[in-house]
């Protein structure tokens, strides 16, 4: 799976808008077609990915809004789960694939892509 790379700076949320723990799916008009990342905020931290499972390349919450388990980012689609901190698969039919990373970063409340 090919995703066109995203520029540095881009605005993606504000940092209040995704609570710790928590994780928000973002558009980013980089298309056609758009592209979704998803922000995660953890103990402080921010993680990036691509919304796209490695499976079938559909977002992972193609069917709902929530999609964060714990410690793990799940397709609502056909079940597979990944680790939040390294995007990696553990069950699932994408077992021992990961999530494409997008690196993000904090600026003046804002995050954006780093």
């Amino acid at each position: 799976m090919t995703v066109p790379p995203l520029i540095s700076g881009t605005r993606l949320c504000a940092a209040v808008d995704v609570d710790d723990g928590a994780a928000r799916v973002v558009e980013i008009d980089a298309g056609p077609p758009p592209l979704e990342v998803i922000v995660i905020r953890r103990d402080g931290d921010w993680i990036g990915y691509y919304n796209r499972c490695r499976h079938m390349a559909v977002p992972l919450n193609m069917l709902a809004t929530v999609f964060v388990a714990g410690e793990a980012l799940v397709c609502d689609h056909h079940g597979a789960r990944f680790r939040v901190g390294d995007g990696y698969c553990t069950t699932g039919p994408c077992k021992g694939e990961s999530l494409i990373p997008v690196a993000l970063r904090e600026r003046d409340g804002t995050i954006v892509v780093a």
